[in-house]
Formats: structure tokens, sequence, C-alpha cells
């Protein structure tokens, strides 16, 4: 799975990417420097946790794909299976390229998990 997460971040304006568990424990990792993987692998999990039971109160499907944007970049919470694919960009980054790059890995991943 790794592989996967190399492979996305050679997209412009990925500064890396991470499996993670629904409890936020990190799966695979290859986050830039300066980027703390356990704090995101967390963050990731409270939004998704979040995210699942609004959806519930609302009666609509399961989660499928959250993007956060902040002064600095963004961040997309992505489904892959039992577990999530987390993508930290740059604020520039093209999002309709990288959304296909993300949708792609998402798909690679769900398929080699053992989750």
């Amino acid at each position: 799975m790794l592989s996967v997460l190399n492979n996305l971040n050679r997209v412009a304006g990925v500064r890396g990417s991470m499996i993670v568990d629904p409890d936020g424990i990190v799966v695979a990792s290859d986050m830039a420097e300066g980027l703390d993987e356990q704090t995101a692998g967390a963050m990731a999990s409270s939004i998704l946790k979040s995210i699942c039971a609004a959806l519930g109160k609302m009666n609509q499907a399961g989660f499928e794909r959250y993007l956060v944007t902040g002064k600095e970049g963004r961040a997309a919470i992505v489904k892959a299976g039992r577990i999530v694919l987390v993508v930290i960009m740059d604020k520039s980054v093209n999002l309709g390229m990288v959304q296909v790059q993300i949708k792609d890995a998402a798909k690679a991943i769900e398929a080699k998990s053992t989750f």
C-alpha cells in the first residue's frame, strides 16, 4: 500500500498521504517532513466519526469523501473500504486532477486491504 501512497504524493501539490483505520491508527504513511502523522490520523478519525453521525441523522447513505479547506491547504478524507485515505495538499493544488488520482488510489488501497 505504501507504493500507492508514493505514487499519489507525486501529484503536484500533494504534501503527504496516509491510510488510517476508523480508530485513527495509522496503517501506512508517506508524509512530508513537518507533518505529524499521529495528529493527522487522530484528526481524520474524529472528523470521520462526526460526519458519519451527521449523515446518519440526515438519513443519508454512508460516508464516501470529505474535503477540508484551510488558509494554508486542504485535506481529503476518502473511504477506501473499511479504512480511510487521508491526503494533505497545498491550497494551490489542482483539485480536478488530484481528485481523480485520490479516487484511483482509494480503489487500489481497498483492493489491497486486509481490513
